[in-house]
């Protein structure tokens, strides 16, 4: 009996770790890791970069707002090519409830200056809102297609934007403008100010692809910005990245450090649909001009493994929340190995007691 028993300890033990590990590897190999968030509230363009190919195509942007507190109403403006692009629609975002809860104080589109004009504001009895989302979408159509060589782009350009809490007090906030193309994307057309984007494996200068990656590797992707050759520090930079299948997988806005660069980390997981080509994309904003640069890079290696797509609104898991959830699944486990410990006593100790009675 004894020689069982151990047995069955050996096995509960085995299992047990093989769990643990098991756990440890899915949240820390196949999760994606982050930089520190940022927790300044800011608007942008979304997504940052959109390219037509067909004339009289229509596609939607979005207004989104991140890291708001107590927002009670808001007014932006937002200017175009009228050249290139139409407007077609404005549609409210669901991040403000509809009327009653609201009014839509202005919604003016002006095609001879390429504007958007759009304010809106909670009723008297509606709850102030907090966090992340849409608050406006637009559609556009295409009505310019330059024969190539030649190309086309414009500026989807947010400005003079107020945001008012629930005692009518200006919200500070940051800006990221979106940018249209024709076909493909263009070199940053303004040689004061730069953006260049990288990884730990290279890709330095404009347009330049990174070496490539493997499965389960972190990438780390760098941004750095300049004005006159001068880096811009505490700069706001939005970053997308596109996996192989052309979804979304990271948003992020941190600000520039001293050196002018902004750094995000991303970690791909171990998933057949992860090889491929994945494409970076960063915008950023100085005195009124803005600068943009794509990065491409590779990513090879074996499968198996989990990966999602990550909303606009997504929350990145801190790593406590990650070790807090390792930690819960141990505790499950060492509960369920104690309560099958104390079933083999009991049952032991059944079997000594049907001896005795026996003899």
């Amino acid at each position: 009996m004894k020689h069982s028993v151990g047995k069955l300890q050996v096995f509960v033990l085995l299992f047990f770790g093989s769990t643990v590990l098991t756990t440890v590897n899915f949240f820390f190999c196949n999760s994606l890791a982050y930089a520190s968030p940022v927790s300044t509230t800011y608007l942008r363009v979304s997504p940052l970069v959109y390219v037509s190919g067909t004339l009289g195509e229509t596609f939607k942007i979005d207004v989104d707002i991140f890291n708001v507190e107590n927002l009670r109403a808001f007014d932006f403006k937002l200017s175009y090519n009228t050249t290139v692009l139409d407007v077609v629609q404005v549609v409210q975002g669901p991040f403000l409830p509809p009327p009653p809860e609201s009014s839509i104080d202005k919604l003016e589109i002006n095609e001879t200056r390429g504007l958007v004009w759009f304010s809106m504001s909670l009723s008297s009895s509606g709850l102030s809102k907090n966090g992340n989302g849409t608050l406006v979408s637009i559609n556009f159509n295409v009505t310019f297609a330059p024969e190539l060589p030649a190309r086309a782009c414009c500026v989807l350009d947010l400005h003079e934007t107020i945001l008012y809490d629930n005692t009518m007090t200006a919200i500070v906030h940051c800006l990221t403008d979106g940018v249209y193309f024709w076909k493909c994307m263009l070199d940053d057309p303004d040689g004061s100010l730069l953006l260049d984007l990288t990884t730990q494996k290279g890709g330095t200068g404009i347009g330049e692809p990174s070496p490539p990656f493997s499965l389960g590797e972190i990438v780390e992707l760098r941004a750095h910005l300049t004005y006159d050759n001068v880096p811009e520090e505490n700069n706001l930079v939005s970053f997308e990245v596109l996996d192989p299948n052309d979804e979304t997988v990271v948003i992020r806005s941190p600000f520039t450090d001293n050196n002018g660069d902004a750094t995000i980390e991303f970690r791909i997981a171990r998933l057949d649909k992860n090889l491929g080509t994945w494409k970076a994309l960063v915008i950023a904003e100085v005195k009124g001009k803005t600068a943009w640069d794509i990065l491409y890079f590779a990513v090879r290696g074996p499968v198996g493994g989990h990966m999602a797509p990550i909303g606009k609104t997504y929350s990145p898991t801190s790593q406590l929340d990650l070790y807090a959830s390792v930690l819960l699944t141990i505790v499950v486990l060492i509960v369920v190995i104690m309560k099958a410990a104390k079933l083999v006593r009991s049952r032991q100790s059944t079997r000594k007691m049907d001896v005795s009675s026996t003899a």
